[in-house]
């Protein structure tokens, strides 16, 4: 049974909005990697996704002033 994580990553912008979006993703037993079967990422703070990309590829805008977020590093979430 493949394994799943849930992860994180600070979401910020110039304009000192912030946020953290979050999702989960699946082992890949044949390949050892977190990019099989990654969730929609969910952002809190003043921001929407930009794409419909999964996971650690998603992109965001900041809906205060309309630039792109700056994506802080992905982090393992531990309950």
């Amino acid at each position: 049974m493949a394994k799943q994580e849930s992860l994180a990553r600070n979401v910020t912008c110039s304009c000192g909005a912030s946020g953290k979006a979050t999702w989960t993703e699946n082992e890949n037993p044949a390949h050892a990697n977190w990019q099989t079967g990654a969730s929609a990422p969910n952002v809190s703070g003043p921001f929407e996704a930009i794409d419909e990309a999964p996971g650690e590829a998603a992109r965001f805008r900041c809906n205060s002033c309309g630039e792109l977020a700056e994506l802080g590093r992905v982090q393992l979430v531990r309950d």
